[in-house]
């Protein structure tokens, strides 16, 4: 945070001995007193906060407030994609590098539907019979099997 940033948060919660200690490390004895003036004001407090007293204090936003943000609409962070297997689109991220003479035009296209590749990254690590187990009981999903009636005992307690 620049000086006079710092400077400006320090007076405007009455704690201007704490400017001097701008640098110090975590754990250090002015490092505890901000945690706790951080933690006696809301996230809601902190904002009203930062509206009244310029400081460049901004609050942290979950996932899904940070992607609904006027931001991440303004820079195009958001994007549908139609996805097999999904009804409707899916939001994705974008790129967030924006180049003004080479802007990044990834290709939009979908991810694997679910299972599409589960044989061939499983077989990297186990047996063909290995990987048709894993599938069969339900461990993994491939996107071209179909459960069958269980054909034993075993099968039967398995499958329920």
């Amino acid at each position: 945070m620049e000086p006079k940033f710092w400077a400006a948060f320090c007076e405007g919660v009455g704690r201007e001995e704490l400017i001097v200690e701008q640098f110090a490390p975590p754990g250090s004895p002015a490092h505890r007193q901000l945690e706790m003036v951080f933690a006696a004001r809301t996230r809601a407090e902190w904002s009203r906060f930062a509206s009244e007293v310029d400081c460049c204090l901004e609050p942290v936003l979950e996932v899904d407030e940070a992607l609904a943000s006027e931001l991440a609409r303004e820079r195009g962070m958001v994007v549908e994609l139609e996805q097999p297997g999904v009804d409707g689109p899916v939001r994705a991220l974008s790129c967030p590098v924006r180049l003004s003479r080479t802007p990044a035009e990834p290709r939009r296209l979908p991810a694997p539907g679910l299972g599409a590749d589960t044989r061939a990254i499983l077989g990297s690590v186990y047996t063909v019979e290995e990987v048709e187990e894993l599938i069969s009981s339900g461990a993994a999903k491939a996107a071209d099997w179909e459960p069958t009636a269980p054909s034993s005992t075993a099968d039967a307690a398995r499958a329920s």
